[in-house]
């Protein structure tokens, strides 16, 4: 875990809200999303050999940690990130489009939408 990340998970709270805001937690946290939710972000780490996660670090400073390889039944997450040549630093849109039936009727998987914005 980059030393970033690392800082991130031990702070609790922002240091200086605006004023009038209440503190929000920040850090780090597992997602999971529900059917028809857009997550947007920048990507800090993507799934690898040993970690089966996505770290999305959104505008608000948190990061989330998205399951997102096919062994942890997010295949098309997995393939998505792939077909689109996702780096770390790149700016992402997931979009769950929920469970999906298979053609033969016989299983669901989770269906994900993904695109990479540009700057």
């Amino acid at each position: 875990m980059s030393a970033r990340l690392s800082e991130r998970a031990t702070r609790s709270v922002r240091r200086h809200p605006a004023a009038g805001e209440r503190p929000q937690a920040t850090g780090i946290r597992r997602y999971e999303l529900i059917e028809g939710e857009i997550v947007t972000g920048r990507v800090e780490r993507l799934p690898a050999a040993g970690i089966d996660q996505l770290f999305l670090e959104r505008s608000a400073g948190d990061v989330l940690v998205l399951a997102a390889a096919a062994r942890t039944g997010h295949a098309v997450l997995e393939r998505e990130l792939a077909r689109h040549q996702v780096r770390v630093g790149h700016r992402v849109a997931i979009i769950y489009t929920g469970k999906v039936r298979t053609v033969d009727g016989a299983r669901t998987y989770r269906d994900y939408q993904l695109e990479v914005l540009r700057p």
